[in-house]
């Protein structure tokens, strides 16, 4: 995404791309702007081509990082409107995601978000299956979305 398509990748205050080993050690990629409405449309535009180029071919999705949000992620230089926006077009996105999977592949769609859970998002991968009080605790988890005994009737 370099020359015409930068446009769609998120810059710093100062004008600079910004990578996720910013902050971590993650891999050295570039964040995609979540809060221009441009960017959110290629997203859905490349989405919708994946799922209907060849029917049957693709049936869903995983987007990474579904658990970022730009108001933790203190080494970037943002402003905090840039980072509200960002943070709302990603929550946005990923539901525009799983109604457009829905609305192509009803039986058979999904979208898996990586680490998060969205209304409307179908599936969640995890990374870590520990026992203990993270949030990665598969137990932990199903408590917090479940209610067992209505569950069971």
């Amino acid at each position: 995404f370099m020359g015409e398509n930068e446009k769609y990748l998120l810059h710093d205050e100062n004008g600079k791309l910004v990578y996720w080993t910013q902050c971590s050690k993650a891999a050295n990629t570039t964040v995609f702007d979540f809060s221009y409405n441009e960017t959110i449309d290629f997203w859905l535009d490349t989405v919708k081509y994946a799922l209907t180029a060849e029917p049957g071919v693709v049936d869903g999705i995983f987007a990474d990082r579904g658990n970022t949000n730009m108001t933790d992620l203190k080494c970037i230089s943002l402003t905090a409107e840039k980072q509200q926006a960002w943070n709302k077009g990603h929550t946005d996105l990923f539901e525009q995601v799983q109604q457009l999977i829905m609305s192509i592949n009803k039986e058979r769609g999904v979208f898996i978000a990586n680490n998060e859970d969205f209304d409307g998002v179908n599936a969640r991968m995890f990374e870590n299956f520990r026992a203990d009080d993270t949030v990665n605790d598969v137990n932990q988890l199903m408590h917090q979305r479940l209610d067992i005994t209505d569950w069971m009737g």
